[in-house]
């Protein structure tokens, strides 16, 4: 996982589990679910991962 630049608001395991949820629901970012946490907040660290490849290593992880 890359180094925060600050104190995350939301867990690494709570991000990945609002992922898992967007891709098993294929809902709208905005549909997720408030136990997940803000869904800007989410969508931000997934563009931010995508764009530096955490993500596509992250998913390597688990295939």
């Amino acid at each position: 996982m890359p180094i925060a630049r600050k104190p995350a608001k939301i867990s690494n395991y709570k991000f990945m589990c609002a992922m898992l949820y967007i891709i098993e629901n294929g809902c709208k970012w905005r549909a997720l679910p408030k136990k997940y946490g803000n869904w800007h907040t989410i969508y931000m660290r997934f563009s931010r991962w995508s764009k530096n490849g955490t993500m596509a290593k992250a998913i390597a992880f688990f295939l």
